[in-house]
């Protein structure tokens, strides 16, 4: 099965994480996507990852975690949706063309997520 793309997104440089609204709600364990504990499992094995980042000119998978946005978690009721944060494990190089793409997602009881709009959808 082909990479969903969810959003088309603006990347930049280790430090600052892709940050993806449309993927809010997302369950990270139950959609299996890599933490910043298992950042191996976002390269292997490419077919069945649920996140990709990519090289855009060669398509080398790159090293990434995910993680749930916690910034605005001050006065919020538990459960709210976070978007869903993207980070690579390494820097990213200058004037450089990469793909985010995230597909299989799934809420804590195991619904599929829709796709952001049509455009996205597989």
């Amino acid at each position: 099965m082909p990479p969903r793309l969810v959003a088309r997104v603006a990347i930049a440089s280790h430090g600052t994480p892709s940050r993806h609204p449309c993927a809010a709600g997302v369950s990270l364990d139950a959609s299996r996507l890599p933490r910043h504990w298992n950042v191996s499992a976002s390269t292997s094995p490419p077919a069945a990852a649920t996140s990709l980042l990519l090289d855009a000119a060669s398509g080398t998978p790159l090293l990434h975690w995910t993680e749930l946005d916690h910034s605005g978690d001050g006065g919020m009721p538990d459960g709210y949706p976070r978007a869903t944060l993207l980070w690579s494990a390494g820097r990213l190089r200058d004037a450089t063309r990469y793909i985010v793409a995230f597909r299989k997602l799934v809420d804590a009881n195991g619904n599929p997520m829709p796709a952001a709009s049509d455009g996205f959808a597989a």
